[in-house]
C-alpha cells in the first residue's frame, strides 16, 4: 500500500507542505507577507426552494436598520454577514423566444445562465448557455489550475433526481452527485494498492488520521493565529471522517453512526431507501461537510449545492388541503406583488394553513443556510477573519414566488467575497416602467410583476460575483438583460 504519495497529496492540499500559503508562519519571512494578502476568494451558491411569497421575504426597516422576517429567523447569528435584495427580476426570461413548456423549466435554464434556452440534439429548447459558476470556474483557473477541482456540483433529493444547474455551454448539464461519499471519495482518492471497501476505508482513514497527526505535530512551529487554524482544519477532518464513516471497519469507529453511514445502512435494507426523510437530512448535513472541507483544503473554489423536494422533512403528505404534492400546494398559496394571484381555484392563494406548511419549508432551508454559514465561519483565515468574509454565498431560486413567476427574485447573499461587498443590509433595487410589460401588471416570460415596472435583470448580479471573484466582465447572458455590476452591493 503506497501511503507516502496519498499523505503528500492530502498533506500539500491541507497547505502542511513547505511553501504552503494556508500557515504563513511556516513560510520565509518574505513569502510569509505575500501569502497573507493573497487569500483567495470563494463562491458557493445553494440553489433551494420554489422562492417564497413576497411579503413573507421582505424585512421590515431601512437599508442598515432592518428586521429579518420570521421565517427568516435561523440567520439571525449570520445578519451582519447578509444582503437582502428586493427588486431583482429574471429578465433574461422576457426576451426568450423558445418559450419554456411550464416556469419550472424557464426557471431552471435561466437562473445561473441570464441567458437564452438552447437547443438540445434531439431538437428541444431545455439546456442552457454556460451558468455563472462554470465560466467563473474556467476564467479562474486560466491560464492554468489553481485548484484540483475547477468545481463541485453536490445536491440534496429524496428522489434521486435533483435538478441540474450548471451547464458549460457546450451542450448539456454538469452531472450533480447526491451522494456525499461518492463526493468525499472524489475529493479524497482511494489510494493504489489495496481492494475491497474495508481497505479503501482503512486506507483513507490512516491518511486522515496521518493528516491530522501532522496538524498537532507542528503546531508548536506556528504563530498563535495559525494554530488556530490548524485546530480548525484538523476539526474539520476528524468530523468529516467520524460522518463519512471512513473505516467503519475498525473497532474504534463502530459505536458511532455518522451522517454518511446512516444513509449506507438504508441503502443496506433496499426498497426506497432514497426516499425517506433520514437520507435527505443526513445527506443535506454531510453534502454541507464536503462543501465546507473542500474549501478549506482548497480542492476547489466554486461549488453548487442543490436542494430539491423537502417534503419528508417538513411531514408534507399527498392529499394535505387538497393537493396532490408539495409543488401542488405552492401553486396554490400563490400571493406576491399586489396580494394573492387572481384566478386560482379555490381559497388555498390565501389559505392559512396552507401558507403555514410554506413557511415551515423556508424555516427548514433557512436553518440549513446558517448551518452552512457557520461551517465557513467556523474556518479562521491568515487576516484574523474567517472563510465566511472570504466567500460569497448567494441564495438563489428557479423560482419567485408562488405561482411561479420570475419578478422580484427572493435571493440572499452573505459574505463579503474579500471585502468587495458591504454586507449586513437590506438592498431594495430600484424598478423602472418599460414597455415589456402590459397594463394589467403582466409580462410575458416573466409573469406577474404587479405594474409596468421592471428591476434589474439577474445578470446585473452574476456580474458583480464575477468581478468579485476576480473576472473582469462588463456583461453576463442576454446582453439585452443585463446593464453592468449592482453598484448597490458595494456600499
Amino acid at each position: 500500500m503506497t501511503f507516502h504519495q496519498t499523505r503528500r497529496q492530502l498533506l500539500h492540499r491541507l497547505g502542511l507542505t513547505a511553501g504552503s500559503s494556508l500557515f504563513p508562519s511556516l513560510l520565509p519571512k518574505g513569502q510569509a507577507q505575500a501569502a497573507t494578502g493573497g487569500i483567495p476568494t470563494r463562491l458557493l451558491i445553494y440553489m433551494a426552494g420554489y422562492g417564497i411569497q413576497r411579503d413573507l421575504f421582505l424585512p421590515k426597516g431601512t437599508e442598515t436598520s432592518w428586521a429579518l422576517p420570521d421565517v427568516y429567523s435561523a440567520l439571525a447569528p449570520h445578519k451582519s454577514d447578509l444582503i437582502f435584495l428586493d427588486g431583482m427580476d429574471m429578465l433574461s426570461t422576457v426576451f426568450d423566444p423558445n418559450n419554456a413548456s411550464n416556469a419550472h423549466a424557464a426557471g431552471n435554464t435561466h437562473a445561473l445562465s441570464a441567458n437564452l434556452r438552447r437547443k438540445t440534439s434531439q431538437g428541444t429548447w431545455d439546456w442552457s448557455a454556460i451558468s455563472i459558476d462554470q465560466m467563473i470556474a474556467r476564467e479562474i483557473n486560466k491560464p492554468a489550475p489553481v485548484t484540483k477541482f475547477p468545481s463541485l456540483e453536490l445536491s440534496v433529493s429524496i428522489d434521486g433526481n435533483s435538478p441540474r444547474n450548471a451547464a458549460s455551454g457546450t451542450g448539456d448539464y454538469l452531472p450533480v452527485e447526491d451522494d456525499p461519499d461518492k463526493a468525499f471519495s472524489r475529493l479524497f482518492p482511494t489510494p493504489t494498492g489495496g481492494t475491497g471497501p474495508d481497505m479503501r476505508a482503512a486506507q483513507r482513514k490512516s491518511a486522515l488520521e496521518f493528516a491530522v497527526g501532522r496538524f498537532n505535530g507542528l503546531k508548536a512551529k506556528v504563530s498563535a493565529l495559525d494554530k488556530q487554524r490548524f485546530d480548525a482544519h484538523a476539526s474539520a477532518l476528524t468530523d468529516l471522517e467520524r460522518r463519512l464513516s471512513l473505516g467503519s471497519s475498525g473497532e474504534s469507529c463502530r459505536s458511532e453512526v455518522s451522517a454518511v453511514q446512516a444513509t449506507r445502512d438504508l441503502k443496506a435494507k433496499g426498497g426506497a431507501w432514497w426516499a425517506t426523510r433520514q437520507w435527505y437530512e443526513t445527506s443535506y448535513e454531510s453534502q454541507m461537510r464536503v462543501a465546507q472541507l473542500a474549501f478549506a483544503c482548497d480542492l476547489t473554489r466554486v461549488i453548487t449545492l442543490t436542494a430539491w423536494d423537502p417534503e419528508k422533512s417538513i411531514d408534507y403528505t399527498s392529499g394535505m388541503l387538497g393537493t396532490n404534492d408539495y409543488h401542488d400546494l405552492v401553486h396554490k398559496t400563490s400571493n406576491g406583488p399586489g396580494g394573492p394571484k387572481a384566478g386560482l381555484p379555490g381559497s388555498l392563494a390565501s389559505d392559512a394553513t396552507a401558507l403555514e406548511v410554506r413557511k415551515k419549508h423556508k424555516r427548514f432551508e433557512a436553518a440549513r443556510f446558517a448551518k452552512m454559514l457557520q461551517l465557513l465561519r467556523d474556518i479562521p483565515t491568515a487576516d484574523n477573519k474567517t472563510m465566511l468574509d472570504h466567500t460569497i454565498v448567494l441564495w438563489a431560486s428557479h423560482i419567485a414566488w408562488g405561482g411561479h413567476d420570475l419578478a422580484f427574485l427572493p435571493w440572499i447573499l452573505a459574505g463579503a467575497g474579500g471585502g468587495a461587498f458591504k454586507t449586513g443590509r437590506f438592498i431594495q433595487l430600484p424598478r423602472v416602467a418599460t414597455a415589456k410589460s402590459r397594463p394589467d401588471g403582466w409580462a410575458d416570460g416573466i409573469g406577474f410583476v404587479g405594474d409596468t415596472k421592471f428591476g434589474p435583470g439577474h445578470g446585473d448580479l452574476f456580474v458583480s460575483i464575477a468581478n468579485a471573484m476576480g473576472v473582469p466582465i462588463t456583461t453576463f447572458g442576454e446582453p439585452r438583460a443585463c446593464a453592468g455590476p449592482l453598484v448597490q452591493l458595494r456600499g
